[in-house]
This record gives structure tokens, C-alpha cells and sequence, in this order.
């Protein structure tokens, strides 16, 4: 990137920015270019020669200038006369940047800006690479039939800034959807579709989630995306690390939905509780035990390989997981329903009812949503054990399987913000009707504080089963395998999101900066039924080092599947 100097990178980055939402994308093109072509110097090249230096068609950047100067981002004026008068000169107008930047803060000047972001952008020397590219490439006619080695059309360029944008540490995408993307490149939504499969094509992004989660404590409608940090495209720019495999059995399935599919079983064999909540908890069991069908059964005890360490164990801890369910789900019965979206899973459990009895949701919208969840609780169950130093404990052996890993009084203080939002409360106070059997000579304020911290308690406690199903699953065997090795200890790791059709396999990723080209390695997990009783202990695990092939890449969910390339694309470092 030394190329271009670093005021003009400052430029950049910031007109890119803070331009309005309305420019084309050809004017954001443009304006790239002539900024890394004359910075605040003036010209009075021609249309004929600026077209020539700028890469674009004559009579199309006569508009694209036009459009530049109605948004006073670039000045046109005339200072000569005589035979000159007519010659127009253009520039940059800082002005239009300086007023750009008051409206997002008085007191901070462009230079601080970029200095600041640099910092705070995870990709950012990537990001600019992407800007030096887009300053460098010449708009063709052509639409996206590039061989994977040539440069990328403009579009895709545009489209992959934005979205290295929202990149952090292990190239994961969140918070941006095509509404965003269209705001900030100025193409129409076709051209961002265009752009994200031609990116998934040649191997830059390795995953594409899809779903929606939208209640009062997570509000997620966007896809999640992967960034392919380690591409040749970044040349000396790239990342890499060690990718770890967790390979489940066949009847294994993403915890957020085998919990989806027992709570639909619940809601059909269990009706409403009488208000003294006397039916016995263990005949319950038994009814929704009745109801699961043998691959319902085979899928929990699939997923439970960590409660299951003996043959005579396999009925008493479904039984034991199913009761777990049902105490959970009747105490989030208890919250207010009435609003519709009593907890983080609700909304998109009674979606499977809907889907069942009235055809409303699609089966296929439902996947995607609790896929999405899945997804969200994974990055956020690393995100906990980083955050409270849990990760040493666990290490050190004082946390095994038959512990949680993740507690109230470890994790309360983190998990919280995450949870309820501000108008939680609001909702309760202006709506009498969700404070059930209300004492007349009570004082309101009591009873609203006492069904506020019930609620809470019933949510967080859910949140915290949901939690540790998950790091026992992935994250414990992960930590165990690797207890020993002195390059992943201490580091930070993240679960790679995954797709419905990946339920099979668990990716975890550790950045490493002293490797030059990524490593894979697989986890043995220990088979799920033991002949005795016993603990598991660090040597049940085995690391296999592997080279996958683009096949297994794609089937472990570290490439989509509308990858074209060959493996010389994404894991070879280039001068």
C-alpha cells in the first residue's frame, strides 16, 4: 500500500465514509479515483483526458462529475480568461468534508477521525487495500464472468469494503444486510446479490447465513457472513490461523433446534398448568417422552455426548435433559406472553406451531432462523468465556462435564446488557394486565419490581441451559484437545458460523499471526457410550493434522458451496 501516501488514504477513507447515502456508485467510484489521482490539487485535464487517467467511459463520467458537483463534493470553477475562459478547473471540496464531519462530531478534525478508526476497524489495513484496488481498477462492460485471478469488477469491490468494514477479528460479518449495503455502495439490490455469490464464488467469503432473529433482547436481521482471511487476493495483507474440526455423529443436530423441536413436543403433549402448578413434573416427563418419535430420541442422545459415558446412562439423561426442557419452558409460560416475544426463543418457537397448524411460516424460514440463533449463541458463548477468564478454570481441570461452565454469579454482570432492553419496564408498568394475581392493597411499584426480576431470573437461567449445551459440546472437547499446545493457550478463539447443512461439524478458529498459511486439524471425539463409568479425561481426545481438499472444505463450512476455484486460491501466501 505504498503506492498511495497517507493523506490520501485519510481522504479516502473518510469522503467513502461520510458521503451521503444517495451517490451512485459510479460517483463513489470516481470520486475514489480522483482523489488518489489529484488529492486537493486542483486540474483542468478535459473530460478526454480525465476519462483516460480515471478508467471511465467519457460521456458516463461527464454525468458521474455532475452528479459529484450538485453534492458539492468536488468544486468546478473558472479562473482564466481570454482564450482560456471556457477551460473549467476541479477540485476537492474540503469544506463539504469539514461539514460532514461537524454533524458527526464538533470537535473532531479529519486526521483524527482516521486515526481514530484505524484503531477501531478489526480489518482495517485490509479495508484499505480494498480502497487502493478500487483506485486502481478500470470499469468494464463485463458483469462478473472474471476468472477468480483477475482483478474484481468495481461492484464487487464496492460491495467487499463495506462488508470488511463490519469484519472483526476472525473475519466474521455481522449487522450489515442489503439495505445497508445498497445505502453505502449506491447499487440496487440485484448488483449486491451479484456481488456477494461472485465473492462466495471465488472463495472470499467462506459463509452465508441467513435468518432473522427480532425480539425484545436480540435484534438481528441481517445475515452473517465469514470473511476468508487467509485469500491470495490480500496477498502479504493475509491472516492466518489454525482451523480445529469437531465432526459429530450423523443424528447430531444444532442445539438451538433439538431444544426448538422438544419445546414443540411440549406445547402438544403438556397443556396449560393449573394456576397452583400441581402437576408432577416427572409425569410430564413421561408425556413428552411419549411423543418424541425414535429420531428425535437418536438426535438427543447425539447431541448429548458429553452427559452419556455409559450404556446404562442413555435413558436416564434424555429423561433427565427432557425434564430440563419442561421445567424451563413452564417457567417461560409464566412470563408475558401477551407481548408476543417473551423471550429470546419464543417468538421463533410458536413459529413452529404456526408453521404446523396454519401454514403461515415456511419450514425452510423457520431452519434459517433458529440457524441464526445457533450462530448468535456460539459467537456469544466465546465471547463469555474470554471475557470472565472461565477459559483457565478449564484448563486447569476444576470444571468437567457434569459442571456448568457458565454460571449466574460468573457471567450475570455480561450477560445482562445483552439481554433486556431499556423498554422492558416501560412495558410492564403501562400494561397492568401482565401483573397476574395482583394484590389490591400492594403497592404497584412492588409487584412490577418482583414480576421484572422473576422474568429475568426464569430468562437468564434458559439462556444459561442454551449456553452451557453449547460449550460443552463444542467448546469443552476443543479446550481439552488442545490443553497442551502452547500456541492456543491464552488465545482467543471463535466458533465459525455454520449452516443448516454443516449440523455435522463444529469449527473452531484461533488466529495465529507468526503462520504463513493456514493449519486444520481434526478432534477424535471419544464414542459417546462407555462401558463404565468414568470420566472423561485430556487423552480421550485426539488432534489429527489435515490438508482438506476443497470438498472437505466445503463440507466442514469453511468454503460455500458455489465455490469454483481450487485450493491455489485461498491458501498460499504471494509476494
Amino acid at each position: 500500500m505504498d503506492e498511495m501516501t497517507e493523506e490520501h488514504k485519510q481522504l479516502i477513507f473518510n469522503f467513502n465514509e461520510l458521503s451521503p447515502h444517495r451517490l451512485s456508485s459510479y460517483a463513489r467510484l470516481v470520486l475514489i479515483k480522483f482523489i488518489s489521482l489529484f488529492g486537493t490539487q486542483k486540474t483542468n485535464d478535459s473530460l478526454l483526458e480525465l476519462s483516460e487517467k480515471i478508467g471511465v467511459q467519457h460521456k458516463k463520467l461527464k454525468l458521474v462529475l455532475e452528479e459529484l458537483s450538485g453534492f458539492e463534493i468536488l468544486e468546478f470553477s473558472y479562473p482564466e480568461t481570454g482564450r482560456r475562459a471556457r477551460v473549467r478547473t476541479i477540485q476537492l471540496n474540503l469544506d463539504y468534508l469539514n461539514l460532514l464531519l461537524s454533524k458527526v462530531n464538533q470537535h473532531e478534525t479529519s486526521h483524527h477521525r482516521y486515526v481514530r478508526l484505524k484503531r477501531a476497524i478489526k480489518q482495517f489495513d485490509l479495508l484499505m487495500l480494498i480502497l487502493i484496488k478500487l483506485s486502481q481498477v478500470r470499469v468494464t462492460t463485463k458483469k462478473f464472468d472474471l476468472l477468480p485471478e483477475q482483478k474484481l469488477d468495481f461492484r464487487v469491490l464496492l460491495t467487499l469494503s463495506n462488508l470488511t468494514r463490519s469484519c472483526d477479528a476472525y473475519g466474521v460479518i455481522r449487522n450489515i444486510g442489503t439495505t445497508q449495503l445498497v445505502a453505502k455502495t449506491g447499487l440496487n439490490k440485484q448488483a449486491i446479490f451479484d456481488s456477494i455469490y461472485f465473492l462466495k464464488k471465488i472463495g472470499l467469503l467462506r459463509v452465508h447465513v441467513h435468518g432473522t432473529i427480532n425480539n425484545k433482547f436480540i435484534k438481528n436481521i441481517t445475515p452473517t457472513y465469514v470473511l476468508n482471511l487467509s485469500h491470495t487476493f490480500w496477498g502479504n495483507h493475509a491472516r492466518y490461523g489454525r482451523f480445529y474440526i469437531l465432526e459429530a455423529s450423523e443424528r447430531h443436530h444444532f442445539e438451538i433446534k433439538m431444544i426448538a423441536d422438544i419445546f414443540t413436543v411440549i406445547s402438544e403433549q403438556v397443556q396449560p398448568l393449573d394456576s397452583d402448578n400441581s402437576r408432577d413434573l416427572n409425569h410430564l416427563t413421561t408425556l413428552v417422552l411419549k411423543g418424541l418419535d425414535s429420531d428425535k430420541i437418536n438426535i438427543i442422545s447425539g447431541t448429548m455426548i458429553e452427559r452419556i459415558q455409559s450404556s446404562s446412562q442413555v435413558q436416564e439423561t434424555i429423561s433427565s435433559f427432557i425434564k430440563e426442557c419442561l421445567i424451563h419452558y413452564l417457567q417461560l409460560q409464566q412470563c408475558h406472553q401477551e407481548q408476543g416475544d417473551l423471550t429470546v426463543f419464543a417468538k421463533v418457537f410458536k413459529q413452529a406451531l404456526i408453521n404446523k397448524k396454519k401454514q403461515h411460516i415456511k419450514l425452510n424460514d423457520l431452519d434459517s432462523n433458529l440457524t441464526m440463533m445457533q450462530c448468535y449463541f456460539e459467537s456469544w458463548c466465546c465471547r463469555l468465556l474470554d471475557q470472565r477468564g472461565l477459559r483457565q478454570h478449564i484448563l486447569q481441570g476444576s470444571l468437567l462435564y457434569g459442571v456448568d461452565i457458565l454460571n449466574r454469579t460468573t457471567i450475570e454482570k455480561d450477560i445482562y446488557p445483552f439481554v433486556f432492553q431499556e423498554k422492558y419496564r416501560l412495558e410492564l408498568i403501562t400494561n397492568p394486565d401482565l401483573i397476574r394475581n395482583s394484590d389490591p392493597d400492594a403497592d404497584i411499584q412492588i409487584q412490577i419490581q418482583k414480576l421484572e426480576k422473576q422474568e429475568q431470573r426464569f430468562i437468564l437461567e434458559f439462556l444459561l441451559f442454551c449456553l452451557n449445551l453449547i460449550a460443552k459440546n463444542q467448546i469443552l472437547p476443543f479446550l481439552k484437545s488442545t490443553r497442551r499446545l502452547s500456541h492456543v493457550a491464552g488465545k482467543f478463539f471463535q466458533i465459525i458460523p455454520k449452516v443448516e447443512s454443516q449440523k455435522m461439524y463444529s469449527c473452531i478458529y484461533v488466529p495465529d499471526s507468526t503462520l504463513t498459511k493456514d493449519e486444520f486439524f481434526l478432534i477424535d471425539i471419544p464414542h459417546p457410550i462407555r462401558g463404565k463409568e468414568e470420566e472423561y479425561s485430556n487423552e480421550d481426545y485426539l488432534l489429527k493434522f489435515i490438508e482438506p481438499s476443497v470438498d472437505d472444505m466445503k463440507k466442514y463450512g469453511l468454503l460455500d458451496q458455489f465455490y469454483t476455484g481450487g485450493t491455489e486460491l485461498l491458501n498460499k501466501k504471494v509476494a
